[in-house]
């Protein structure tokens, strides 16, 4: 550990501290042959609470192109229907994006991790600012009611 003392707004770089920098994500082979993720992470910013890109390098997902829309299956049994929009090589998850921001109470630095289920279905886990994933019913449900709004949930 260096014993500099650091000055407001200044920091160590890499070569300073006894920590070494993390080696480059690699894929691995699993037993269903595929070499893509099947999981991503995204932190939040405020320009994907109105649309949020996935990542190419999850795009061999969807066989044979992009869908126009996608299942987002929540812990709480929620499943929501947001369309997908290919864009300047991108794929973004565009209308219904928005609503469901709304309805989870998404804010920025939030963590979302995203688990293809199939190629038309991802499982979201929403983890708060405490690291803790957050179990947030979907507005207009809660299961000891026993309500839906059909508006927004499939």
């Amino acid at each position: 550990c260096s014993n500099k003392k650091l000055k407001l707004g200044e920091s160590l770089s890499w070569k300073e501290t006894s920590v070494e920098p993390a080696p480059v994500c690699k894929v691995f082979r699993r037993i269903d042959e595929e070499n893509t993720p099947d999981s991503f992470c995204k932190v939040l910013c405020t320009s994907e609470l109105e649309v949020i890109t996935i990542p190419s390098r999850v795009l061999p997902w969807f066989y044979g192109g992009c869908p126009e829309s996608i299942n987002l299956k929540m812990s709480t049994a929620c499943t929501w229907i947001v369309d997908l929009k290919q864009q300047d090589g991108n794929v973004l998850m565009d209308a219904g994006w928005p609503e469901f921001v709304k309805a989870h109470d998404l804010k920025v630095g939030y963590l979302l991790t995203f688990k293809k289920i199939d190629t038309k279905s991802l499982q979201v886990l929403i983890f708060g600012y405490n690291c803790c994933e957050k179990v947030i019913w979907c507005s207009g449900y809660h299961p000891s009611l026993g309500q839906q709004n059909e508006s927004q949930l499939y």
